[in-house]
Order: structure tokens, then sequence, then C-alpha cells
């Protein structure tokens, strides 16, 4: 991992930390952006007390575009060559929220979020030969339905069902960017049940259980090996569009084999992304 140049999303905390920490013990230059400033200036030393190259944080909220675009911009500012995109930020929320910008906020964060910075990231991410993305999605996708004329949920809202379906459509938007960037390794990982402490904005049944089962469930440290293994090259070896559930690579949900229906949530997510594209 020397000498490589990564931008994590949701670095500040859980597997996004821990998967920083371990790219700057191996003394890389590492991006971390994520919403809370406080959070960042602390991983940012924390960061350079391991050893990283470089630490830079770059403070932006991921659920409004403008601020995704924002971000990429100056990380691109500053990194014309990146090695390594982790698309890991991730939110789950209990009760529908449309964002200023008009957008679901579930869907924004978890799927328009990393696609958007997959794409405005890519000229950097092929100047390097050993381009890779890895997008963090989760097994609730393989129970998700993805409504192609209801994006925002306004027919029916629950914050698992939101959840399941965004992380759906980024496993089917790995696929899609694979196939138009074929010089990059695009992969998504699902790194298990992880236990990274859940934010307060959750489920109360969903906090409960993580309390009760916490133990038994993965660290980390753990989870972030598992998105670490395809951010350098195993166990995907040159594997692309490709869906691993913790170390194996599994079958794609249907949606994502189809190419029909990629096509059409490709034709709509151009439409969503077009106005901050074109800015």
């Amino acid at each position: 991992m020397t000498a490589l140049t990564v931008v994590v999303t949701g670095g500040t905390h859980g597997m996004g930390r821990a998967a920083a920490l371990a790219f700057a013990r191996e003394r890389a230059t590492i991006v971390v952006v994520a919403r809370d400033a406080a959070r960042g200036a602390a991983v940012q030393a924390e960061l350079e007390r391991a050893g990283a190259a470089a630490a830079l944080f770059v403070r932006a909220d991921l659920s409004l575009l403008s601020d995704v675009r924002r971000a990429a911009e100056e990380i691109v500012a500053r990194h014309a060559r990146l090695d390594v995109l982790i698309n890991n930020a991730a939110g789950l929320f209990p009760v529908r929220a449309i964002t200023s910008e008009g957008h679901e906020k579930t869907f924004a964060l978890n799927y328009l979020a990393p696609m958007l910075f997959s794409e405005l990231l890519a000229p950097a991410l092929l100047a390097s030969r050993t381009g890779r993305i890895v997008n963090v999605v989760s097994k609730a996708a393989e129970r998700g339905r993805l409504e192609l004329d209801d994006l925002t949920l306004a027919r029916r809202y629950t914050g698992l069902s939101a959840y399941a379906r965004a992380k759906l459509a980024l496993i089917a938007g790995t696929v899609d960017l694979s196939e138009r960037y074929p010089a990059l390794h695009v992969n998504c990982v699902h790194p298990g049940m992880v236990n990274t402490g859940m934010p307060q904005e959750l489920p109360l049944y969903f906090r409960l259980f993580v309390r009760a089962f916490g133990r038994f469930l993965a660290t980390a440290d753990e989870g972030a090996a598992r998105i670490l293994r395809l951010a350098v090259g195993a166990p995907g070896g040159d594997v692309t569009g490709a869906y691993f559930d913790k170390e194996r690579q599994t079958e794609l949900p249907p949606l994502a084999r189809d190419p029909a229906l990629r096509a059409r949530l490709h034709e709509a997510t151009g439409r969503l992304l077009a106005p901050v594209l074109a800015q």
C-alpha cells in the first residue's frame, strides 16, 4: 500500500476510520471525507500520528450533491492522481426526508453520492494505472426492490426498505461503472454485520439489537479488512464489476445482472445527476 493516495468517505468513525488508519500505517496519503468537522480534525491528527505520508480532511454533507461536487473539486485540486476511492459513507433514516436539492435522503447518501463521487474522481483514478473503486454495500440489498418511477419513495417508505433499495442500486451502479471505465477496477463488498456503534437516529429496535448482540458482530477492524482486500487488489485480483460477501465473490442480485434494468437505472441516475454535473 506504500505510496498510494486514497480517498475514504465516512472516514471519521467505524470501518471508514479503521480503513484509513490501516492505510496510514502503510505510509499512504489519505483523504477523509465526512460531515463532522471536529471528528475530521481529530481523525486527521490520528492518521498523521499513525504514519500517513499526508492526511487531509474534507468536510462535506454527502447527502447534498452540491457538497459532493465541491469535495471532489477540492480533492482533485490537491491530488491529480488517485489510487483508491472507498465509498463507505452510509446512513439509514427511519423517517422519510427530502433534501434541499429535492432528493430522498437515503437514496441521495447511499447511492447518488457514491455514483457522483466516482464520476467526478474517475479522471484522477484513471491517471493511476492501478485505480480502484470499492463501494461498501449491504446484504440487505438482496431483499431490496427498486421502483424506478418512485425514486423519492413517496408511495411506501420504511428506513430499512429505503436503505435496501439504495444499496441494491449501488450494486447495479458498480457494474455500470465497471463497464464504462474498463481501465479501473470497480467492485462492491458487503463487509458483514459490523458493530460500528449505532447513531441515535436509527430505529430503537436496531440499536437494541446491536446492544444485545454486538459482541457477536464483526469489529470495525474486521469489516475494514474486507474492504482493504479489494482496495489493494485481493481477493478479486483483476476482477471488476463484482459483488463480494465478506471475502467471497457471490452472485449479483437480479437487477444488477439485467442489462436492460441497469440501462434504465443509468438513465434515471443521469437525469438526477445532470444538474450538478453541468455546473
